[in-house]
């Protein structure tokens, strides 16, 4: 009898410490836009899935933390981080130096190229030049000078759909500078223009490009992403966490930590693979 009643008291005090763990368990608010699939989206019945729901998912239970979704408007995201209406922001917001000097980063979750799109039946659709060819942008050759040059011919009657405040506004700045670019609010927004024919192109991301190419093929449309695949320069170092400059030190290297623990051991190339069909993970992460 007295060893059960040690045994009935030992798990009350077990079950004891496990609610006060829980009620302890801080709450996380990211910040997304819920508008940029297969990154970040809601399904019919408004759930936000995708690959960062699933990234979101993974890294929460690795540092014993609940997160909660906020949806803001990408092009505010950063100024309401700085209001503290949330506590970071996961919207595959890419690392750039002028955004370095607004927020602070965690280290990149995930790396991939941006891509041009048109129609399949268009000009800029049948264009060639860098077709399967990856440039860096911060260390261009003369080829790789050369074949920017041709996108920026085939581009010169044309008008090129931008997210705005996205590092793809900016690239075109810098790179592109003659084209004619309308900006969007929203991504989905650009794409309706595109597939309308309000626009010539689209520039995004080569996870929702191609997400965007294979929904168009299901309805018997067909577009293509056309040029060379772009990385690096003006477009960053891959995609990050931001926090308000100076403040959540320990949360970042949180989420530092768990990044590279799902780096790791394949969860984040899995799930890029599954939503982007790219691997997108980056396996210098681990080593830093």
């Amino acid at each position: 009898m007295k060893r059960r009643m040690l045994l009935v008291s030992a798990a009350m005090l077990l079950a004891g410490a496990s609610t006060i763990q829980a009620a302890e368990q801080r709450v996380v608010k990211l910040a997304t836009d819920g508008t940029y699939a297969p990154f970040n989206y809601t399904d019919p019945a408004g759930k936000l899935i995708g690959f960062e729901a699933d990234l979101v998912d993974d890294i929460c239970k690795r540092m014993n933390v609940k997160c909660e979704w906020v949806i803001q408007n990408f092009d505010g995201m950063i100024p309401a981080l700085n209001e503290k209406r949330f506590d970071a922001i996961l919207a595959s917001l890419s690392i750039t130096d002028e955004r370095a000097k607004a927020v602070d980063f965690s280290i990149a979750y995930y790396a991939g190229p941006t891509r041009l799109i048109a129609s399949g039946e268009s000009k800029l659709g049948q264009f060639k030049s860098g077709a399967g060819s990856t440039i860096l942008l911060g260390s261009m050759s003369d080829k790789d000078k050369a074949v920017i040059g041709d996108v920026a011919t085939a581009l010169k009657d044309a008008t090129v759909g931008v997210e705005r405040a996205s590092t793809h506004a900016k690239f075109f700045e810098g790179i592109f500078p003659g084209v004619k670019v309308k900006i969007y609010d929203k991504g989905e927004n650009m794409l309706l223009d595109l597939v309308a024919g309000r626009i010539d192109a689209a520039v995004d991301g080569a996870g929702s490009t191609l997400n965007f190419i294979g929904e168009q093929e299901k309805a018997g449309k067909k577009f293509v992403a056309f040029g060379p695949a772009l990385k690096g320069g003006a477009l960053g170092k891959g995609v990050a966490l931001a926090f308000r400059k100076g403040e959540e030190t320990e949360l970042r290297e949180q989420f530092n930590k768990a990044i590279r623990e799902a780096t790791a051991d394949g969860s984040i190339s899995k799930m890029s693979v599954k939503w982007i069909g790219v691997d997108g993970s980056i396996p210098e992460n681990v080593a830093k």
